[in-house]
């Protein structure tokens, strides 16, 4: 979809499909897009997205199964790549084992983008794609697992970057119980298969990075 139309999807099972440029399943450029329900698996792209690439768009998601999608060209989005101002609202989604060129990345959000996370099951990895005007938003205490993984793959200066936004809405409580289930990860680009540096990071209350304790 593009300029000022919207894109409706609810429910349904969408799986192998291929894509030998950007996104697996939905490619959005402008516009609207919602979707409501679904299981979303097995879709590939060489770049951007195995299920969707956003850009310049509202899109929200909710209640959706996304899995083992892929993008077999770049370390980026294995399910969503968002981009280009793009705001893209997950609700209740539980989203794992999605992945990228040489590791797992569920989802990128690109510059001046923004990641909103509501009430949501699980939404695996996620990966800032600009360091200052990334965003990732808590919306409402999260229960599930997340690993940030920084801008680049870049080492995190500790007590200073901010990974993740906790909405002033969300009490102390709130915001400790959430920030206990995020880890930062780097991960040595060197080895094939993957593997995950040895050190490990948190985010604390105010979303700040900090050495695990």
């Amino acid at each position: 979809t593009n300029k000022k139309g919207k894109l409706t999807i609810q429910g349904g099972s969408f799986h192998d499909n291929r894509a030998t440029g950007n996104s697996g399943g939905v490619f959005v450029t402008s516009g609207e897009v919602e979707i409501t329900g679904g299981t979303y698996y097995k879709n590939t792209a060489k770049l951007y997205g195995g299920v969707a690439n956003i850009s310049s768009a509202k899109a929200t998601v909710s209640n959706a199964v996304i899995y083992d999608n892929s993008v077999t060209g770049a370390n980026n989005g294995g399910a969503f790549y968002i981009s280009k101002a793009c705001k893209l609202t997950l609700t209740n989604c539980n989203i794992y084992d999605n992945k990228s060129k040489t590791y797992p990345v569920d989802i990128t959000v690109g510059a001046n983008s923004i990641l909103d996370l509501n009430d949501n099951v699980n939404v695996g990895v996620v990966k800032r794609g600009d360091k200052t005007t990334a965003k990732v938003n808590v919306l409402t205490e999260y229960t599930g697992s997340i690993v940030l993984i920084p801008y680049a793959n870049q080492k995190p200066a500790v007590g200073t970057d901010s990974l993740v936004i906790f909405d002033a809405s969300l009490s102390d409580e709130a915001r400790r119980s959430s920030a206990a289930r995020m880890t930062v990860r780097l991960v040595d680009e060197t080895k094939t298969p993957y593997v995950y540096d040895d050190i490990t990071y948190c985010v604390d209350s105010d979303g700040v990075v900090q050495n695990r304790k």
